[in-house]
């Protein structure tokens, strides 16, 4: 019994340990480290400074180290373009309780999106959202 409880529990730590593991993903994926990924949007914006982008990027490395955010701003942030628009893709909670992503022009503005946008396989999927500048999963 105490064998089965020790093997169990294990097993346990082993999963949780390799869901939190970055060792499976491609480096492309997991964007820049923070302070890069800001320079890189202010570039590809041709922006000075990005205040609301730093913003998201500050609190999904708080949220990374402490969970002060409870887990709305774990996730990715990509660039991508869109109706000849840079438009980034911000897959994190956010605190909407619910909504996988959001779209933001280079002001920061909320973007709206066709439903058929939305609902497309490959924008579902990172690689489909144009290049990946940051990621929360970076360790």
């Amino acid at each position: 019994m105490k064998y089965s409880f020790c093997a169990n529990v294990f097993a346990i730590i082993t999963l949780l340990v390799s869901c939190v593991s970055t060792e499976g993903i491609p480096e492309s994926e997991l964007g820049l480290p923070a302070p890069e990924a800001i320079i890189k949007a202010q570039s590809i914006c041709g922006q000075d400074d990005m205040d609301w982008l730093a913003e998201i990027i500050n609190k999904a490395e708080e949220d990374k180290k402490e969970k002060k955010h409870k887990g709305n701003y774990i996730g990715w942030i990509s660039s991508t373009e869109f109706d000849g628009a840079t438009l980034f893709v911000v897959n994190m909670g956010l605190g909407s309780g619910g909504l996988s992503y959001r779209l933001f022009d280079c002001a920061g503005n909320l973007v709206d999106y066709p439903s058929n946008v939305a609902e497309s396989p490959s924008f579902a999927d990172p690689k489909g959202r144009g290049e990946v500048i940051y990621s929360s999963l970076r360790e």
